[in-house]
């Protein structure tokens, strides 16, 4: 399609900006400048423009400017994607740093926007959405990850229909309660960030049933993410997880849960009330092995029997020689397959851990026992009178 050019609001989209950023985005189309010209090549009119933004970004000093080129360069490389008789944009990979706010705007474009149900966006180095991403009022599926995000874009709270959304791998450090706006999601992809924390707020999504928060730095987990009634996929792996929530017996749907490559040393007894779960990944952990062997698919029912008894004595011992492992949990592309460790000592200090307890209690029955013996032999001993010396 043609491009008319750039709305006179162009200049007013990243008021505010740093030059640092400012920089960073100019270095990154820089340093894509020949393979983001190469792949608008045959739309002669983009083609045109952006080379002549290029040609400008290189010279000028001038911040106003540089922006207007920047804008310009990105507007062509989204305008070279758009395809008026899908209802998808796939700008994934496109070496994009920002999406102008004014091609929202865009006369010619509205109609588009509207209808617009998916959008790929991973694989550049976005950092932030335009405000005019709120008139994409009809996207279920949005894939913004491998950015440069740091925040949680404020402006998918719009997104009202909303139902997948991707921001793995990127700097995230926070889900604010902002989230639980977007109340039609049922996929959560937040993998591979350096989140520290989830905001309560995210158990108000009722309809979420894969929820994905491995390889981040979370030490606890909101215990509102129990009320998450559909929730059926569970990824935790690569955490900082010492334990893992009591509430997890409300999970009644959850068949896959991954806590692997966590610091967690016992489960809590409600792990048998989930009566779905077909596999738990363990492995990682420092529990004794036969626990994290009993994860696997075929012997998850031993595992949900033995939390189901009274007392699972033993099955939250600590192996005296435990070391915390240092391997890493498999790419998160790879969904856990619960891959078993080779066998090791581990299990020899699951006994020496249960001899440990034995010896403890033998040991505090003894002493019980011993001060009954030594009451009775005093008891036994004549009485004398204070008079006498």
């Amino acid at each position: 399609m043609m491009f008319a050019g750039p709305s006179p609001q162009y200049s007013v989209v990243f008021q505010g900006m740093s030059h640092s950023s400012l920089g960073y985005e100019k270095s990154c189309l820089l340093l894509n400048k020949a393979a983001i010209l190469k792949n608008i090549k045959e739309e002669e009119d983009l083609y045109a423009l952006a080379s002549n933004a290029f040609e400008l970004l290189e010279k000028t000093s001038d911040t106003k400017t540089k922006q207007q080129c920047i804008d310009e360069i990105n507007a062509a490389i989204v305008i070279s994607r758009i395809n008026l008789n899908s209802l998808a944009l796939d700008c994934s990979n496109a070496m994009l740093t920002r999406i102008p706010d004014f091609l929202f705007k865009h006369p010619e474009l509205q109609k588009y926007w509207n209808n617009l149900l998916g959008i790929k966006l991973e694989k550049n180095f976005l950092t932030t959405l335009p405000p005019g991403f709120k008139i994409l009022t009809s996207l279920i599926h949005i894939n913004l990850s491998e950015n440069q995000f740091t925040v949680f874009p404020r402006n998918l709270r719009f997104l009202k229909k909303l139902k997948m959304l991707h921001l793995g791998k990127n700097k995230l450090k926070e889900i604010p309660a902002d989230i639980c706006q977007l109340t039609e999601l049922e996929c959560i992809y937040l993998h591979s960030n350096e989140l520290t924390i989830i905001s309560s707020a995210i158990g108000r999504l009722k309809k979420v049933y894969e929820l994905d928060l491995s390889c981040n730095k979370l030490s606890d987990l909101p215990q509102e993410v129990a009320t998450m009634s559909k929730l059926r996929k569970l990824w935790l792996s690569s955490n900082q997880l010492k334990q893992l929530m009591i509430a997890i017996y409300k999970l009644k749907s959850l068949t896959v849960l991954d806590i692997s490559y966590n610091k967690i040393s016992a489960l809590p007894y409600e792990i048998g009330q989930c009566a779905a779960l077909g596999q738990i990944n363990l492995e990682g952990n420092p529990l004794p092995f036969e626990i994290i062997q009993m994860g696997t698919p075929a012997k998850i029912e031993e595992l949900k029997k033995l939390y189901s008894s009274p007392v699972p004595v033993a099955m939250q011992a600590l192996p005296h020689d435990y070391k915390e492992p240092q391997a890493h949990a498999p790419h998160h592309d790879q969904k856990p397959q619960n891959p078993l460790p080779a066998r090791s000592n581990t299990s020899k200090g699951k006994v020496s851990a249960l001899v440990h307890q034995f010896n403890a209690v033998k040991l505090e029955h003894s002493h019980k026992e011993g001060k009954e013996i030594s009451s009775a032999v005093e008891q036994s001993k004549p009485r004398f009178s204070k008079s006498r010396k």
